[in-house]
């Protein structure tokens, strides 16, 4: 681990690509009036550090991650510790995520939830763990999210 943690620190958190689209579906959601935060198992600081470097970064109001002695470090604790910070109630938030856990950890307080199908979860994962809804490529979260702020 502290190998890992030493490369990460020195290089290993420049190593990343987001997803071709995605800046273009952060930039619409933003512009539509949307709020977004980062809700990752990453450890906070590596998370803040990588979305920190994207060029639309910017738009997220807050990074939220795992504590490094492990306190916060499963998706409904992280999930309760963004809506803590943020100042939200559950009731009309969506998580958006790639994974079961993302989608479980919604459902853990009642949120709506988006599986998006770019990431490294499966269709089948995302089903089954009981996504609302399901993206199969960045351009279309807007439209998913059109009618949630009017």
């Amino acid at each position: 681990m502290r190998l890992y943690r030493e490369r990460f620190d020195s290089h290993g958190w420049t190593e990343h690509e987001a997803y071709p689209g995605i800046g273009d579906a952060v930039e619409a959601l933003v512009s539509a009036g949307h709020r977004l935060a980062v809700v990752t198992a990453k450890y906070e600081d590596h998370a803040r550090r990588i979305v920190e470097h994207l060029p639309f970064g910017h738009h997220f109001e807050d990074v939220i991650g795992a504590t490094e002695d492990g306190r916060i470090s499963h998706k409904p604790e992280l999930i309760a510790e963004a809506l803590r910070r943020l100042g939200l109630a559950a009731d009309g938030i969506s998580m958006i995520g790639d994974r079961r856990m993302d989608i479980e950890g919604a459902r853990h307080h009642g949120m709506a939830s988006v599986g998006v199908l770019w990431g490294f979860g499966g269709e089948a994962e995302l089903s089954t763990a009981g996504a609302d809804r399901l993206a199969r490529a960045p351009h279309e979260l807007p439209g998913l999210f059109a009618a949630a702020v009017s």
